[in-house]
């Protein structure tokens, strides 16, 4: 016969959990999950980060291949389209467009219109070299050139920190401006990029980061507001990088 010990176990066996027991490996589950799943968020983060830094590789790769072609002058506004439709040709290049961290643009479609649109889905912006041309164009051409109507080009030549000159960077999702102009009417350009699509871990929004592909063709990743201050990187000339630079009341 079995002993008394052997029946008081297979007794607590057949018994099952008590009402204690599972409320206890309940809240053991809640806790875990609550301790991987900021850890999840975090990785996926980081991984459209990532894809959205290797974007704007693709489109700095599309950019110097055009310089390349083009005696070493970078591309700019032209009546021959936005920059997205003279770097690439297909809409298979739709995808490269598109930040997988700008959650809120919508999908391409086939009725979307084609890449020779500012209107097709795009989340990232060019630097439209205002403050170059605005010295060395006549205020008439200038004036054309804003608006897309005088195609002139910014010899890579012309820019003298390119490590810290962005060519291209993140845009508001519902903007369709293709280039940034730091002339827009009280610092309207701000509204135009975005400078905080990837935030910190366990941080608000604001204090987020966005990516810039760089002269140089390297990508960098600054915090919000750093891309325009102490100096504004979206500048060319050393002059205006000074006073051009948005520091306040961002910093206050």
């Amino acid at each position: 016969m079995p002993s008394t010990h052997l029946r008081n176990t297979a007794a607590k066996l057949d018994r099952g959990f008590s009402l204690i027991e599972l409320l206890v490996v309940i809240a053991i589950v809640g806790i875990l999950s609550s301790m991987l799943l900021p850890a999840l968020s975090n990785a996926k983060g980081l991984a459209r980060r990532t894809a959205c830094q290797s974007n704007l590789r693709q489109i700095n790769l599309a950019s110097s291949i055009y310089a390349t072609d083009h005696d070493g002058k970078l591309i700019g506004p032209s009546l021959a389209g936005p920059w997205s439709s003279r770097l690439f040709t297909t809409n298979e290049a739709a995808q490269i467009l598109r930040c997988p961290s700008d959650l809120e643009l919508r999908p391409s479609t086939e009725r979307d219109p084609t890449l020779a649109s500012p209107e097709a889905p795009r989340s990232y912006v060019m630097n439209g070299y205002s403050d170059f041309f605005v010295e060395r164009l006549p205020p008439s051409l200038y004036k054309l050139y804003r608006g897309g109507r005088y195609e002139v080009s910014l010899p890579e030549s012309q820019v003298r920190r390119p490590s810290a000159t962005i060519l291209f960077g993140e845009k508001q999702t519902e903007r369709s401006n293709p280039y940034v102009d730091l002339f827009l009417p009280n610092e309207g350009y701000l509204q135009v990029i975005e400078e905080s699509r990837h935030p910190r871990a366990r941080q608000e929004t604001q204090t987020g980061a966005a990516n810039y592909a760089m002269a140089d063709g390297s990508v960098q990743s600054f915090d919000f507001g750093r891309a325009t201050c102490p100096v504004n990187t979206w500048a060319i000339t050393d002059m205006w990088r000074t006073n051009a630079a948005f520091c306040r009341p961002r910093f206050q």
